[in-house]
C-alpha cells in the first residue's frame, strides 16, 4: 500500500467517529448514522480501524499511477518535439501538430500537464471585469 501523508476530509471524520467507538462514546449504529453509510460498511470499517489502524482506511489505489496513463516514451518524445519544434506553441496547438507531423498521438489535457510539468507553460486564467455599476451596489449595501 502506498504511504500517504495526509488524510481527505472523509478519511478525517472516519478516524474521528471510529476512535469515539473504540473508546465507548458512541456506539457503531450511530457512527454509521454520522458517517452516512450502511451498517454492514460500519462493520467493515471499524474491523479494519481495529486492526490496521488509521492507514487501514485509505483507499488501497490511492497514491498509485493509472493504468490508462500515457506511455513514458510517448510522453517524452511529445516534450522532446515541442522543444525542438513546437515551442511557443499552445498545448491544443502543439497536440494537433505533433498527430499531424509527427504522429505522435497525445490529448490536449495531457499535452497541457506534461508541459506544466516541464515548466513550458504557465496556466493563465482570465477573469471577467466586472462592471462599475456592480461594484457601486455592493458599496451601498456595506452602508446600508
Amino acid at each position: 500500500m502506498a504511504l500517504r501523508l495526509s488524510y481527505g476530509k472523509k478519511e478525517l471524520l472516519r478516524i474521528k467517529v471510529l476512535e469515539m467507538v473504540k473508546q465507548g462514546i458512541i456506539t457503531l449504529k450511530t457512527a454509521v448514522k454520522m458517517l452516512c453509510i450502511s451498517y454492514r460498511q460500519g462493520i467493515r470499517l471499524y474491523d479494519v480501524y481495529r486492526k490496521e489502524g488509521a492507514s487501514g482506511l485509505i483507499h488501497g489505489n490511492s497514491g498509485k499511477k493509472s493504468n490508462n496513463r500515457t506511455a513514458e516514451p510517448i510522453r517524452a518524445a511529445a516534450l522532446f518535439a515541442y522543444r525542438t519544434k513546437y515551442r511557443g506553441f499552445g498545448p491544443t496547438i502543439a497536440a494537433k501538430k505533433l498527430l499531424e507531423i509527427d504522429k505522435i498521438k497525445i490529448s490536449v489535457s495531457v499535452m497541457r500537464r506534461l508541459l506544466i510539468e516541464a515548466g513550458e507553460w504557465k496556466c493563465v486564467r482570465h477573469r471577467k471585469k466586472s462592471h462599475g455599476l456592480q461594484k457601486e451596489v455592493c458599496s451601498l449595501e456595506k452602508v446600508v
